[in-house]
């Protein structure tokens, strides 16, 4: 009985070694890996099915167990151990994304080095040579002898002609005779314009002082004679005096000077002949330049203004002034009272 049985025992054993060589590897087809079981790096072991796999992992349709028949999730490519690695690598799918992943040994990293890589050749020694420091030229050079240098004149020189230049736009602006502003700044640079700008501007009208009567005036004297003696005196009549028509004032604050205000307000003065309304009437300019008088506005803008006016020698010149810098505007008459 025990001869019987003999063959068939081993024969039962070969096929079950056969069964579980076959269930534990991978099977490939047409260069993609089908099915088999797979290790993680945990330990998991999975068997199955492959499912969809792609750059990022792969599934698995589960055979074995209560999940037979069922679809894994995603398994990520590094969650696999290097031997599963080794056998997706045979599938063309993957291959480049796996292949990145498996480790190489230092032992056959270092033989491959060896027998595929050239000796190098050893690199010459680097000859270092020492920098020569930098020179400063000129290192003992003061403020004193950089000014009284070929350069430094020449600034010295701008400077100074600036300094002038600036008191005469001072002078003028101010009012001030050119030759006592630029006079100035000629012995005090810089300081001396800056006094004058300080300064209110100066009128070109000078007030009229009443002094009284001078000696040599001709006055009339009562003597005694004359107040014994009872003269008889018709009294002569007296001339009529014409009405003189009030001063209009316009300040800046209570009214806003400006191009359509002239425009409308002093319409007649545009006139190249001014009517006989206005013929006696005078237009006072007062601003940071001084005060102008002048019967007729030849031109304004949104910026300037200009106003034809009349010179110590009669003749006739157009004084222009920004708008901006005027601060009253008078409507007044030529015999009229300066206010």
């Amino acid at each position: 009985m025990r001869n019987i049985l003999s063959p068939f025992l081993t024969v039962l054993l070969a096929v079950v070694v056969m069964v579980s060589s076959l269930s534990a590897q991978v099977v490939v087809e047409n260069g993609q890996v089908k099915r088999g079981k797979f290790k993680l790096k945990d330990g998991t072991i999975i068997s199955g099915e492959t499912v969809g796999p792609n750059q990022t992992g792969v599934a698995f349709r589960y055979d074995e167990g209560d999940l037979a028949g069922k679809f894994s999730s995603r398994y990520k490519w590094e969650q696999f151990s290097q031997e599963t690695l080794a056998d997706f690598k045979q599938d063309n799918r993957v291959k480049r994304y796996v292949e990145l992943l498996i480790e190489i040994k230092t032992t056959e990293f270092g033989t491959v080095q060896d027998e595929t890589l050239p000796e190098r050749k050893a690199r010459p020694a680097i000859d270092i040579k020492p920098v020569p420091k930098a020179v400063r030229e000129h290192a003992d050079a003061t403020v004193f002898g950089a000014l009284f240098s070929g350069t430094g004149l020449i600034l010295l020189l701008l400077i100074y002609g600036a300094n002038l230049f600036a008191a005469y736009e001072v002078a003028y602006f101010r009012n001030y005779h050119f030759a006592i502003v630029c006079g100035t700044a000629a012995v005090v640079p810089v300081l001396g314009p800056l006094v004058f700008l300080c300064l209110p501007t100066k009128s070109k009208h000078a007030p009229v002082v009443d002094t009284g009567p001078q000696p040599g005036d001709t006055a009339d004297v009562m003597t005694a004679e004359d107040e014994e003696e009872e003269v008889v005196v018709e009294a002569a009549p007296m001339p009529v005096v014409a009405q003189i028509p009030a001063t209009q004032v316009f300040k800046r604050g209570e009214v806003a000077i400006n191009r359509r205000f002239i425009e409308t307000k002093f319409a007649p003065f545009f006139r190249v002949i001014i009517g006989d309304n206005e013929k006696d009437l005078r237009l006072v300019i007062k601003s940071s330049k001084g005060e102008f008088v002048g019967n007729r506005v030849s031109k304004v803008t949104q910026t300037d203004m200009s106003l034809q006016i009349t010179n110590e020698s009669g003749a006739s010149i157009e004084e222009t002034f920004p708008i901006a810098d005027i601060f009253e505007i008078q409507i007044r008459h030529k015999d009229a009272p300066e206010q």
